[in-house]
């Protein structure tokens, strides 16, 4: 009767046949990020504690900057300069144009109280022309003294040359307003020119700053994503970072815990597919206190990389209750092929001991 037991256990009961690696890990289902330094520099703070839950934007490490940061500021000292070139230049130009405006005023108040003058005097003119012809006309009748005639052409001489004198004086003044007009307005476009040159240069420095500025934000690290930061090297103040170093691996917010195991193609193709199930061996964790993580395979890949076919597996409750789920955590994982009963299996052993090569038995 107990041979009979056995021999139907033998015979009829199914066991698992496992695929084993030693290759695997718990690795975030969102793509991890990887920050890296764009450019070498020396390093001046950083901020990559492993576990530390950042937002999207935050610093995470900072390069030195000084040249360029003394750069910029020479940028902005020489804006400074020429901004206030300009306002001097721009209030000189309004003073001359002040100046202008008074010198039109009181030239042309000039020219009209010479004009006014001039005036009188061509009345006082009229006056003596009529006050000579009286005279001739009296002297040819002998009604005055020889005396008079010159004295009235003298004085009407007199008055014409005062006229003639009030007649250049309003075109000298007229003169000096157009010479006046024309230096200012050569001097208004001297300055004018000057504040223009002032400008563009303010224009091209201005033009520097944003590259400034990106030069200086390149050289601070920041989190591209929010999430947590599950790996990062030690680095310390001071270290030279060269261009490519990776800084930090930042696990997305809100992604879920899988398992990638790595298997050999052999085992692989042909034997694993989507829902198998399968159980994770935490490196560190003994199985008999904290027990399996369960899984079940989700994707095979379709050809190998690197000599190895990646496996992905969802974890499944129950989960290990004391121990944290991260990314980066190893371990073995177990994943169930086939069920077979004793007797099969053993034929299979057989078969593969037989079909092994012979080099090297005894």
């Amino acid at each position: 009767m107990l041979s009979g037991a056995w021999i139907w256990w033998f015979t009829q009961t199914k066991v698992p046949l496992y695929e084993v690696t030693e290759t695997a890990r718990l690795e975030s289902s969102d793509a991890p990020y990887k920050v890296e330094a764009e450019i070498s520099g020396r390093l001046i703070s950083a901020n990559l504690r492993i576990q530390r839950e950042v937002k999207q934007g935050d610093e995470l490490a900072v390069l030195a900057s000084e040249v360029q940061q003394m750069e910029r500021s020479e940028a902005q000292t020489r804006i400074a300069g020429l901004q206030q070139n300009i306002r001097a230049r721009q209030e000189e130009l309004d003073a001359v144009r002040r100046g202008v405006e008074s010198d039109h005023r009181t030239t042309e108040a000039e020219i009209r109280v010479t004009e006014e003058e001039l005036r009188g005097a061509n009345l006082k003119r009229a006056h003596l022309e009529t006050e000579l012809a009286r005279i001739r006309a009296l002297k040819k009748e002998g009604l005055i003294a020889a005396a008079e005639l010159p004295r009235a052409e003298t004085a009407l001489a007199e008055q014409r040359a005062t006229i003639e004198r009030l007649h250049r004086l309003i075109e000298q003044k007229k003169e000096e307003k157009g010479r006046k007009d024309s230096e200012r307005k050569i001097r208004e476009q001297e300055i004018q020119t000057q504040i223009e040159r002032d400008r563009a240069d303010v224009a091209n420095v201005t033009s520097t700053l944003p590259r400034a500025g990106h030069e200086i934000g390149r050289r601070v690290i920041r989190a591209p994503v929010a999430g947590i930061i599950g790996a990062a090297p030690t680095l310390q103040p001071g270290a030279f970072v060269p261009a490519g170093t990776e800084l930090a691996t930042i696990l997305p917010a809100g992604g879920q815990v899988i398992i990638v195991a790595q298997y050999e193609p052999a085992a692989a193709f042909g034997r694993i597919g989507q829902e198998q199930k399968a159980r994770m061996r935490l490196n560190g964790y003994p199985w008999a206190q904290y027990g399996f993580v369960h899984g079940e395979v989700i994707n095979v890949a379709k050809e190998a990389r690197a000599g190895t076919v990646q496996v992905d597996l969802a974890i499944v409750n129950p989960k290990p209750a004391a121990v944290q789920l991260d990314h980066g955590l190893p371990g073995s994982v177990e994943i169930v092929v086939d069920r077979v009963s004793p007797a099969e299996l053993a034929l299979r052993l057989a078969g593969n001991w037989v079909g092994a090569p012979r080099q090297g038995r005894k």
